[in-house]
């Protein structure tokens, strides 16, 4: 085998070791992630998909290769390249989705003395969602 070809062939698999990891590391599979409709203008939907990719993944420069698309246009969601156990930690919900508006929806009991506890699959709270956080008290 001449030495081009030599050269050639071991930056192939170079190049394929580097897009796919270890042959022990399961391949990234591509998802699309369905948040609902639009955002609205004052959400930055990428700055918000990027970080619930980084949440699920636990690694920002992981999470910015792994994104293939933002949506943001037709409907609110992005593409990205995903590992199985980054799916399952994106199986949470979404508080800005439509079926957890909370618009109508008066204060609190009184007598309710919880607090909102964003978290690892959470995105935040409203007065219809809200999360809770257990204590030994």
């Amino acid at each position: 085998m001449s030495w081009n070809v030599f050269l050639f062939s071991f930056s192939l698999f170079l190049a394929a070791t580097m897009v796919r990891g270890s042959p022990d590391e399961p391949a990234r599979k591509s998802y699309i992630v369905y948040m609902g409709d639009v955002p609205e203008a004052s959400i930055n939907a990428a700055d918000e998909h990027q970080s619930l990719l980084v949440n699920a993944i636990g690694d920002a420069h992981v999470a910015r290769s792994s994104i293939i698309h933002s949506y943001r246009k037709s409907f609110n969601g992005f593409a990205a390249r995903l590992l199985p156990h980054e799916v399952h930690r994106l199986m949470g919900i979404y508080a800005r989705a439509p079926s957890f508006n909370d618009h109508g929806y008066g204060p609190a009991p009184a007598k309710w003395k919880g607090t909102c506890a964003k978290g690892f699959n959470f995105s935040g709270c409203n007065k219809y969602l809200s999360s809770l956080q257990i204590t030994d008290k």
